[in-house]
C-alpha cells in the first residue's frame, strides 16, 4: 500500500489480515485497535479503486455480514453503520460478477450461514453448488471444493451444530 496505494489487492489484502486478527484476539481488543474501522476503510478504498471488482464487492459484504453477526443489528447500525441489506446486496452482485469463482462463492455461503442458517440455508446451498460446479481449478479450488461437500453434506443431514462448526472453522475463527 505504501508502494502503490493505488493497488486494490493491497487493500485488500490489509482488510483481510485485520478481520483475521480481529477473529483471534477478540470483539473487546479488536474494538480497542479499532480493527473493524480499518478494516471497512481498505474496503471502501479498494471499492473507490475499482467499484467493479468482486473480491472488493464481496468482501465489503462479507464486513457487514459480520459485523451484523457479531453485533446484532441494531448496535452493528448504530456503531459502524453496518447492515444486513446492505451486505447481501454488496455480495449478491460479486457472486453474480464472478459466479464461477469458487472461492468467493464458498465465502458466501459461509456468510449466509454464519449470518442466518435457517433463513439463509437455500441461498447457501445454491451457493455451494456453484462452488462443486467450477471444473479444471487448481489447487485452492480443490481444497475448496472438499469443505463445500462436507458443508452440503451436514447441511442437508439437518446436522445444524456440524454446519456450524464448520462454518466458524471455514471462517478462520479459533476452535472454541
Amino acid at each position: 500500500i505504501e508502494r502503490d496505494p493505488s493497488l486494490v489487492e493491497g487493500h485488500l489484502q490489509a482488510a483481510v489480515a485485520l478481520g483475521f486478527r480481529a477473529r483471534v484476539i477478540g470483539i473487546m481488543q479488536a474494538r480497542s485497535e479499532e480493527l473493524p474501522e480499518r478494516a471497512h476503510a481498505h474496503l471502501e478504498r479498494a471499492l473507490a479503486i475499482d467499484p467493479s471488482n468482486p473480491w472488493a464487492l464481496a468482501s465489503l459484504g462479507a464486513w457487514h455480514l459480520e459485523i451484523v453477526t457479531r453485533a446484532g443489528p441494531i448496535l452493528a447500525s448504530l456503531t459502524y453503520g453496518a447492515s444486513e441489506s446492505e451486505g447481501l446486496g454488496l455480495f449478491q452482485r460479486a457472486a453474480s460478477a464472478a459466479p464461477a469463482n469458487a472461492i468467493l462463492q464458498m465465502h458466501y455461503a459461509l456468510a449466509l450461514l454464519a449470518l442466518d442458517p435457517g433463513k439463509q440455508r437455500t441461498t447457501a446451498l445454491d451457493a455451494l453448488a456453484r462452488v462443486l460446479s467450477v471444473t479444471g481449478g487448481d489447487a485452492l479450488t480443490s481444497f475448496t471444493q472438499e469443505q463445500a461437500r462436507a458443508l452440503r453434506s451436514a447441511l442437508e443431514a439437518d446436522n445444524v451444530r456440524e454446519a456450524a462448526r464448520l462454518v466458524r472453522r471455514y471462517q478462520g475463527y479459533p476452535d472454541d
